[in-house]
């Protein structure tokens, strides 16, 4: 479905974050081109409502129209923009797409993306509606179909160590890290999730596992390229040697029911939320990687990306916070007023791909600059702490509205010499910067630097603002990432 590429750059062929296919853009179809078509006119003819039997009418590539949510668009003029490629997302002509949204591209804003694309809300019945085409099943670059491969395939060796550990070697695991491995056993199957840094997720698998196995609770580690996987009730596991575990590329979003722990209010539209995941998943969120969090709305399951600001390892068992900002009028985050401490949620696997830790931490990243507006700043406070822990030189540019959104230092634990703050709209009694950001200001924030990273995060017009400034200033755009959404 929908999908946004999170560094600025040309578009071309590769893998979305979950390993599915992309197809090189034709010339002047990539995002910005893209943003500013749908800028400068409208791409559809606005209706009163659309019912299912108005919908189902328009499934040819010279008129598609999809359902998203409660909202009906035509995305005829999208198609040739869509990374996955026009025949991916021509899957859900004339049906509702909102399963293979959320399924595939939940972190994108797509109210945003596709504002000059609504036809009109919708007031049928989705019961009525075609299921969305399958995927294709053949690799076309390949000419074949896809198969899973096996684990000896994969050269992916398995033995078991004194003490109930099971340990996984294979010789192109030589950069997998701990953080790169989830693990979680779910009616009787073991599964080991693998993250690794710009590579296709796969998932390992063991299914009819014995009942002691099932009920252990367990650690991941991975020292020196092998994964080591601790069972700490210490049940006889030689059921890995004697089952084959099967191995298959990993594409869909996968989520588990978790616990709220506690919600505080940080200031008048800002909540600051901990949720403890289950004992028996394994889920390291990498610096700058985040998480769909899923939750009833209604009769929709709706869900939005976040970025946890810790993820803590609480002897083994794995505790995220997240700061969220509640809009009046957005799709989700009203329904976050209503979450107490026992409130259940569903959060995702980790999304990305990328190796934010060895990225701030390059020799040539001398210096880091983060330019934040609003929550944007949510993906920003980890990398600054991995930078500032290593002491490197670190600048945030915090752009808000008021005083108010400037939120206290025990939950934005950097330290103030290290942050500008830049208000739209502050008090008479507000002595700091003031406005929004500009060339002067961009201008400054980079002066004199020659080796630097930036990063940047906010609303779409403030990023689209930020990636424009930053090239006027003659930055090479390969240092920049923007965290979409």
């Amino acid at each position: 479905m929908l999908n946004v590429p999170s560094i600025s750059g040309s578009a071309g062929a590769g893998r979305s974050e979950y390993g599915r296919a992309k197809v090189a853009l034709k010339p002047g179809k990539g995002l910005m081109d893209w943003v500013r078509l749908a800028s400068s006119k409208l791409l559809s003819r606005k209706q009163p409502s659309v019912d299912h039997i108005e919908l189902a009418k328009h499934t040819l590539v010279t008129d598609c129209w999809i359902l998203l949510f409660d909202t009906v668009y035509d995305i005829t003029s999208y198609l040739e923009f869509h990374p996955g490629g026009v025949d991916e997302l021509m899957r859900a002509a004339g049906t509702d797409a909102t399963d293979l949204f959320n399924e595939y591209h939940m972190w994108v804003n797509y109210e945003s993306m596709l504002k000059s694309c609504v036809v009109g809300p919708f007031r049928g019945d989705r019961s009525k509606l075609a299921k969305p085409k399958p995927a294709m099943t053949e690799d076309k670059t390949n000419g074949g179909s896809l198969e899973a491969p096996t684990m000896a395939q994969l050269k992916i060796s398995s033995r078991i160590l004194p003490g109930s550990v099971l340990k996984l070697e294979c010789p192109s695991w030589e950069n997998l890290r701990t953080e790169n491995v989830c693990g979680y056993i779910e009616n009787r199957e073991f599964s080991l999730l693998l993250r690794e840094y710009g590579q296709k997720t796969l998932r390992i698998f063991w299914d009819g596992l014995p009942e002691a196995v099932n009920a252990s609770e367990f650690t991941i580690s991975v020292v020196d390229g092998a994964i080591l996987v601790d069972f700490l009730d210490k049940p006889t596991i030689t059921v890995f040697l004697t089952k084959l575990g099967r191995v298959l590329p990993d594409t869909s979003v996968r989520y588990h029911s978790c616990r709220v722990d506690s919600v505080e209010k940080l200031n008048y539209n800002c909540i600051m939320m901990k949720v403890s995941l289950p004992s028996k998943v394994v889920m390291p969120v990498p610096t700058g990687h985040h998480v769909s969090i899923r939750i009833k709305k209604g009769a929709n399951l709706i869900s939005r990306p976040h970025t946890p600001i810790t993820c803590v390892n609480k002897s083994g068992l794995y505790e995220l916070t997240f700061m969220i900002k509640i809009y009046r009028l957005g799709i989700l985050t009203p329904v976050f007023k209503d979450v107490t401490a026992g409130t259940c949620i569903d959060i995702s696997d980790p999304i990305g791909r990328i190796d934010f830790e060895r990225q701030i931490l390059a020799e040539e990243a001398e210096e880091v600059l983060c330019f934040a507006a609003g929550t944007g700043i949510t993906p920003m406070i980890r990398l600054a702490e991995q930078r500032i822990f290593h002491k490197g030189k670190t600048e945030i540019w915090w752009f808000n509205r008021t005083e108010e959104d400037i939120l206290e230092s025990r939950v934005f634990p950097i330290s103030a010499e290290r942050v500008e703050h830049v208000l739209s709209e502050p008090t008479e009694l507000w002595t700091g910067r003031k406005g929004r950001i500009n060339e002067e200001l961009v201008r400054e924030a980079v002066d004199d630097k020659t080796h630097y990273r930036i990063y940047v995060c906010g609303t779409d017009g403030f990023n689209n603002e930020a990636l424009r400034l930053l090239r006027e200033a003659g930055v090479y755009m390969d240092t920049v990432h923007v965290f979409q959404g």
